[in-house]
């Protein structure tokens, strides 16, 4: 398996007393990010997480739940409170942070803002969609390259649905949206997926490298976007902070999903 350049660094870090205080392990596999999240902890701590390490704490959504609740946050607190057992240093894994609900994302900046000395906080998820930006300014990004062979089909899709969309009549824009909403929890996706293709667009507009952008086997697709449509930096930066917006709502509130997504796709 190819290493993770940024991942390889990041434990050197650790080792040497130099890292960040808090991270966001984003893209590649669920078991990739543990397995990084696992390692970190048990250099910040000293002691392996192969047995009980009282150092660490791990949450995520509870069994038969669909978000992380405020809860949770006020659990990371209380742990952050105490002194390391083991007298090195704490780690916190939030596994699955996209599906943090807001006002626990509102009550995890706290954390971030101020984080007790020798503690560090590691956050997991697939995509960055559903996250609150200031949540996204206040930790050190590391994404983990590749993307599952079962994943690059979908994404191929909802590109080409996308590309669909920008390029259509108002009329065929919302015949795209209500197949979209046919399927339950499919709006939601299809978000996900344009906010990880507007952010390598915007980044393509900066002058970065294909090669790591999130979708590189969609570089080409995404630059004659770009092309046919003239956007700018300000466009795609509105068009972004807009959708992700919506994909918060979609999450957390009861907001229509067609009028919801009628609205993005009018931002094209």
């Amino acid at each position: 398996m190819k290493k993770n350049a940024q991942l390889e660094m990041l434990k050197e870090s650790f080792k040497k007393g130099t890292h960040a205080h808090a991270y966001l392990f984003h893209g590649g596999r669920d078991e990739e990010r543990k397995k990084a999240a696992h390692e970190l902890a048990g250099l910040i701590t000293g002691h392996s997480l192969e047995k009980l390490n009282p150092d660490v704490l791990a949450v995520g959504p509870k069994e038969g739940e669909e978000h992380i609740s405020i809860q949770a946050v006020r659990e990371i607190q209380r742990f952050l409170s105490f002194e390391p057992y083991f007298g090195e240093g704490k780690a916190v894994i939030v596994d699955g942070m996209e599906r943090m609900e807001e006002a626990a994302s509102s009550a995890l900046l706290k954390a971030l803002e101020e984080p007790p000395e020798r503690s560090v906080l590691m956050l997991l998820a697939q995509g960055t969609g559903a996250m609150l930006p200031t949540i996204l300014s206040r930790v050190r990004k590391i994404r983990f390259p590749g993307v599952p062979a079962e994943a690059i089909d979908k994404r191929k899709e909802m590109f080409y649905t996308l590309s669909i969309i920008v390029s259509a009549h108002i009329a065929d824009r919302f015949v795209a949206v209500e197949k979209i909403c046919k399927d339950e929890g499919e709006a939601e996706s299809a978000l996900d997926y344009w906010i990880s293709f507007i952010r390598d667009a915007s980044y393509l507009a900066m002058g970065g490298r294909e090669e790591l952008l999130e979708n590189a086997f969609l570089a080409q697709e995404i630059k004659e976007m770009l092309s046919h449509k003239a956007y700018t930096l300000s466009d795609l930066g509105k068009i972004l902070s807009e959708i992700v917006r919506i994909r918060s709502l979609l999450s957390l509130t009861n907001i229509n999903c067609r009028l919801a997504l009628e609205h993005v796709v009018l931002l094209f």
